[in-house]
């Protein structure tokens, strides 16, 4: 078989290159460049043809740079491979601080071009000759609203680590170290980590899923104090940050960023909200279908008995690049670029990040995808969707300027969406009729998780902010029954 994990020589040879040094310091000759024209040359705040410039070249930086990424994301990613690697830790940091310096002294420029009079806002953003950033401009000007002074926000960047960041990793490494014995798909004693036991979930014999969520519990309860002080101490510092920046409500600051109205987030909200009893029907049609009374919650994922097909990785792979060689053949091309070029960590291991996702720097440099294939189908259903952000990310590299690499969530999840559909389309397509409802089965089990579930996440964490903010403070047990309430929703 092919390599399967990463390769990063294309940022990095290894934790110890000596281009990680060099690179700084063509980070910092390109940003003080850059700090030292446009920090004492303000003719960009009221001047069409030099904004011109100082984006041209803030573009540039954006795209080959941008506050030290490319080192963050190589350490980041090294990361990922094995969070008990204390190593990789302590250089990640290093690279965060001094990227967050760097960030630090470029704020200037964002800053003052945020709070700049709404009159010059309306000239700049009818003037044909900044056409380009007019988009960038006008969500910057609305951003503007919640900036706060040059001082403030470098405060607040240099505390995003330690107030959250470094909470979220604790917890997640944490969790990677464990392992327990539990019995395998195979109904063989086994050591297994918290990636494998999620994946036992989906076992069709429910003694190996109904043990795997007992050691999952087990694992989840032991850190369930230090669960509950991360949690805290993130609410608290979102509470503090939105009192400092004037949002009324502490989702309003995501909304901004995903370039998207509050009131369609509230209205998608109530209408999923109102019929919670489609879900809850197709769990239980779900559950006489599989000859049980009623699911238990770890359950709701379990594909139907009859799926038993296994997908190894060249096979899904194989799969994959049919049916995306049927849509365009340059999606397959693309795909096979993730393949060839190593960009693609495949398998679950000790220490590693579990779930899957696709890892996008700058326009500059390439993408990378995280799976954790244990060859059922809906691995490679995973595998799609991931390569759907690939394959989007990919595209915009081609076309996109660096200031609009970057894609809003509710853009980001179209492509990958898609992908993963298209795939599932060409299984259906060659399935017997039992195989098909199956499958049918399977994509509105997908289906109910990202819709109706995912509001239920909403909904749970807009309480979490709710009742921390009227208490102060949310004990471990009352987490847990909010928390409760609203996925038996």
């Amino acid at each position: 078989m092919k390599q399967t994990t990463w390769d990063l020589s294309a940022l990095f040879k290894s934790d110890t290159d000596p281009a990680i040094a060099s690179h700084r310091q063509q980070v910092t000759k390109v940003a003080n460049r850059f700090i030292k024209t446009w920090n004492q040359d303000s003719s960009y705040l009221t001047d069409s043809k030099s904004l011109l410039t100082a984006l041209t070249q803030y573009n540039d930086w954006l795209e080959n740079y941008s506050d030290n990424f490319k080192e963050v994301f190589y350490f980041s990613l090294r990361l990922e491979q094995d969070e008990t690697n204390h190593q990789v830790k302590a250089k990640l940091n290093q690279a965060i601080m001094f990227a967050q310096d760097i960030s630090n002294q470029m704020s200037f420029f964002t800053i003052r071009l945020a709070k700049i009079p709404t009159q010059q806002q309306t000239k700049f953003l009818k003037d044909k000759s900044l056409t380009t950033y007019h988009y960038y401009l006008k969500n910057l000007f609305a951003e503007g609203a919640h900036t706060l002074s040059e001082a403030e926000e470098k405060i607040l960047t240099l505390k995003s680590g330690p107030a959250h960041s470094n909470w979220v990793r604790m917890t997640s490494s944490l969790l990677a170290t464990e392992s327990v014995t539990t019995k395998n798909p195979d109904l063989k004693t086994v050591e297994a980590n918290l990636n494998q036991l999620l994946q036992f979930l989906s076992s069709p014999k429910k003694t190996v899923r109904d043990q795997a969520n007992q050691k999952i519990n087990e694992i989840l309860s032991k850190y369930a104090g230090v669960a509950e002080n991360e949690l805290n101490s993130i609410l608290q510092d979102k509470q503090i940050e939105d009192n400092l920046r004037n949002f009324k409500r502490p989702d309003a600051g995501r909304h901004l960023s995903d370039e998207i109205d509050s009131k369609t987030v509230d209205t998608l909200v109530a209408t999923v909200s109102k019929h919670f009893k489609v879900a809850q029907d197709y769990y239980a049609l779900k559950a006489q279908l599989m000859g049980q009374t009623q699911l238990a919650y770890h359950e709701r994922n379990v594909e139907l008995g009859h799926l038993t097909a296994k997908y190894p990785y060249p096979m899904a792979s194989q799969l994959i690049l049919e049916t995306f060689n049927n849509l365009d053949p340059e999606l397959a091309d693309i795909t096979n670029q993730f393949i060839s070029e190593h960009r693609i960590d495949v398998f679950p291991a000790k220490g590693k990040s579990g779930g899957a996702f696709c890892a996008s720097g700058l326009k500059s440099m390439p993408i990378y995808l995280l799976l954790n294939h244990s060859d059922r189908l809906d691995d490679v259903l995973t595998m799609a969707h991931e390569l759907g952000h690939g394959i989007h990310y990919s595209l915009a590299q081609k076309v996109q300027p660096a200031i609009y690499y970057s894609a809003s969530l509710a853009t980001a999840e179209v492509a990958s969406t898609f992908m993963e559909d298209f795939v599932l389309e060409h299984i259906v397509q060659e399935a017997d009729d039992q195989t098909k409802l199956d499958l049918l089965m399977m994509k509105l089990n997908s289906d109910i998780s990202t819709i109706f579930r995912q509001i239920a996440c909403y909904n749970f964490e807009t309480e979490l902010h709710q009742e921390f903010r009227k208490h102060g403070y949310i004990d471990a047990n009352h987490i847990g029954t909010i928390f409760q309430r609203h996925m038996a929703s």
